[in-house]
């Protein structure tokens, strides 16, 4: 799921099991912003989404869940495949 709204945003850190604090963190974020974007204050823009995206990659590598990762990582993941 590719986070848009800031419901989407707060549904995939809940998915990820992340605080709010480990996610700003694992963003390089500070806790206000992440705060900001899930209270609507902040927009989620392309590059939160492109961040939450990796996180479901790496997540993924470590867990062997893929379930969380956006039809666009499933294929930029399986072209990185081709290449090694």
């Amino acid at each position: 799921m590719l986070a848009t709204t800031p419901e989407q945003f707060i549904a995939l850190r809940k998915q990820f099991g992340y605080t709010q604090s480990t996610l700003a963190d694992r963003l390089g974020m500070s806790l206000r912003a992440v705060q900001d974007i899930e209270s609507g204050k902040a927009k989620v823009r392309k590059v939160h989404s492109l961040a939450m995206d990796r996180i479901a990659i790496m997540r993924a590598a470590f867990t062997g869940d893929a379930t969380l990762l956006t039809e666009e990582a499933v294929t930029d993941v399986l072209a990185l495949g081709e290449v090694l």
